[in-house]
């Protein structure tokens, strides 16, 4: 008939992701329903950003990890550190005991002036050797809170990267 009419309405269509249209599966005027493929969009870039946000949570654990063993291993040579402090603090001890000897029997006149002075000079070199042993053992001391320090850094960049490979996997 002349008068004849279609009831139509025009919607306008968006897509939340950005990329090339590689199919579009439907034609001029055809009737959609709700949740039907309109457009397809080139996958490939966003299994790449996948792919990729998947590397970094694999590279941020590997740095977590490898900063595990550096602790491990500082725990380990500030253990060590402080048996050379008890060795050096034993020795050092030792050779005080020797020189307040020494110099008894100087004192008393059984002793020698020379192995006074070497039982001194014993003391003194065994002072020293406590004194670097210490100074050695608060060097690696403050070398854990670094590695402690780098270890949260790097479990918040793993999270962080956790929650963007699964924003790209969602």
């Amino acid at each position: 008939t002349d008068d004849a009419f279609i009831d139509t309405r025009k919607v306008q269509i968006a897509s939340a992701l950005n990329g090339i249209v590689i199919g579009v599966p439907v034609s001029d005027n055809q009737l959609v329903e709700v949740g039907a493929v309109l457009v397809k969009i080139d996958p490939r870039d966003y299994q790449s950003a996948l792919v990729q946000a998947r590397a970094q949570v694999e590279q941020a654990s590997a740095t977590v990890s490898n900063l595990d063993a550096q602790i491990d291993a500082q725990n380990a040579r500030i253990e060590q550190a402080r048996e050379q402090v008890r060795q050096a603090q034993a020795a050092a001890d030792f050779a005080k005991a020797e020189n307040d000897r020494a110099q008894t029997l100087l004192r008393s006149g059984t002793g020698s002036l020379q192995q006074a002075q070497q039982t001194e000079t014993s003391l003194r070199q065994s002072e020293a050797t406590v004194a670097g042993a210490q100074a050695n053992l608060a060097v690696t001391e403050k070398g854990l809170p670094v590695l402690t320090t780098q270890r949260e850094a790097a479990l918040a960049q793993l999270e962080q990267a956790r929650d963007v490979a699964v924003l790209r996997a969602g």
